[in-house]
């Protein structure tokens, strides 16, 4: 398993990774925790700069928010691999199995998982 924000967002190129990994049958999965943002950034900003500091148009701009959201079983599935967006935790446990089935027979997956900011 990949760390998703590493294989999905600024420190490398998703299209890239899925591709490579279809083409050359390199099969992994990626479940991605999308709480719509970085967090940990924001908490850490809030923390260091006050929590009122951090206005929702600097958080934007700064990248800690990402609204709208990327749809990351979209760009997977353009790259020949299996994506299932998440949004109901009942279907976490049958996403994962379908995911895992997929990888077992050589296709990368990514599930994004959608998930509460706090």
């Amino acid at each position: 398993m990949l760390p998703a924000h590493n294989f999905l967002q600024y420190n490398s190129c998703p299209v890239a990774t899925l591709w490579t990994a279809r083409a050359y049958n390199a099969p992994f999965l990626s479940i991605i925790l999308n709480n719509q943002g970085y967090n940990i950034i924001r908490k850490m900003a809030q923390k260091g700069y006050g929590e009122n500091k951090l206005t929702d148009e600097i958080a934007f701009e700064a990248g800690v928010d990402i609204k709208p959201p990327p749809d990351y079983a979209l760009i997977a599935q353009a790259c020949g691999a299996y994506g299932r967006m998440v949004e109901d935790p009942a279907d976490v446990l049958p996403a994962l199995r379908d995911a895992l089935d997929q990888v077992r027979r050589g296709i990368p997956a990514v599930l994004d998982v959608r998930i509460e900011r706090e």
